[in-house]
C-alpha cells in the first residue's frame, strides 16, 4: 500500500481498498484472508490507520494483530532504530474468531529485508474435490477449412435443412 506521505497516496490507499472492497462483493460467499504491507501501524493515529479501521468495520474484516494471542511485536524496522507492525493480515470474522492458531513473525538475522516475514496459521478443513478427466471432443477450426470442405459442409447443411423441413 502507498505510504502515508501525502494526499496523493491516500487516494491511492483508498482507491486500493475500494479495489478489495469490489472483490470481496463479488465474491460473497467466501472467506476473506487479506495479506500485505499496509505500510501503516494500527497502534499509530495517522491517517491510513483511520481509514483502514474505518473499512476494516465496514466490510467486517479483522487485524489479526488485535488478537490477544498475537506475539508480533514488529514487522519493519528503520536501520533498527524505528520499529512498526505495518505487514498484517485482515480475516472473515469466522476465520478471525474460529479458524487463527498462530500469528507471529520470523525475526532472522540472515533476512537483508527492513521486514521481516509475518507467519498466520490457520486451522481449516479441507474438503477433496474429484476431478473427472477432460473428453476431448472434435470442433470444427472454420479458420483453417479449405473451400471444398467449407462447400462439403454447406451442401450437407442444406440438405439436411430440406430433409427436417419436409418432416414437418
Amino acid at each position: 500500500m502507498p505510504y502515508k506521505d501525502n494526499d496523493h497516496n491516500t487516494e491511492n490507499f483508498l482507491s486500493e481498498l475500494t479495489i478489495v472492497e469490489n472483490i470481496m462483493k463479488q465474491n460473497l460467499d467466501c472467506l476473506v484472508v487479506c495479506g500485505g504491507d499496509f505500510n501503516m501501524d494500527f497502534s499509530t493515529d495517522w491517517v491510513h490507520t483511520k481509514i483502514l479501521h474505518n473499512f476494516c468495520k465496514c466490510v467486517s474484516l479483522n487485524p489479526t494483530v488485535e488478537r490477544s494471542t498475537s506475539t508480533v511485536d514488529y514487522s519493519y524496522n528503520f536501520n533498527m532504530i524505528r520499529f512498526q507492525i505495518v505487514d498484517h493480515f485482515l480475516l472473515s470474522a469466522h476465520l478471525y474468531r474460529d479458524a487463527v492458531i498462530s500469528y507471529n513473525v520470523l525475526h532472522d538475522t540472515c533476512n537483508t529485508s527492513d521486514h521481516d516475514p509475518i507467519v498466520l496459521h490457520l486451522n481449516l478443513p479441507i474438503s477433496r474435490f474429484s476431478f473427472f478427466k477432460k473428453q476431448f471432443r472434435v470442433k470444427p477450426a472454420w479458420n483453417r477449412a479449405t473451400e471444398g470442405q467449407l462447400m462439403d459442409y454447406y451442401d450437407n447443411l442444406r440438405l439436411n435443412l430440406r430433409l427436417y423441413s419436409s418432416t414437418i
